[in-house]
């Protein structure tokens, strides 16, 4: 299940963030990538390595706030730094991961479809 790979990846990043970051910040981080790997790209049938999976700001069409999108962004990449880390992904899926989550967080609203066109 989709859903539980998620959430085995995330605990380690989680565990990770504890020992560097407060309850309060570390929450922030695991609710919002949650909410995106589980509620939102899991009901696509999007994994966070397909093609789909960086697009996050998609969410503010979906109804999601610009500031949720931001703070989805912000974890992503350092979830995508953490994996990098950990050998579960390339550089170059870093580099590429990384520039994709910031180019569709601060495309929100303008029409996804543009941004795709861009890759």
């Amino acid at each position: 299940n989709l859903q539980k790979v998620n959430l085995s990846l995330l605990k380690p990043f989680i565990q990770k963030l504890e020992k560097q970051y407060a309850a309060r910040t570390v929450a922030r981080y695991r609710n919002t990538l949650t909410f995106y790997l589980n509620e939102y790209l899991a009901t696509q049938d999007d994994t966070l390595l397909s093609d789909n999976g960086n697009f996050v700001g998609e969410m503010y069409s979906a109804g999601v706030s610009r500031n949720e999108v931001k703070q989805a962004a912000r974890g992503l990449q350092k979830f995508y730094v953490f994996l990098q880390q950990n050998d579960l992904i390339t550089v170059e899926q870093l580099a590429d991961s990384k520039e994709t989550v910031k180019l569709s967080a601060d495309s929100m609203g303008l029409g996804m479809g543009m941004l795709k066109e861009y890759f």
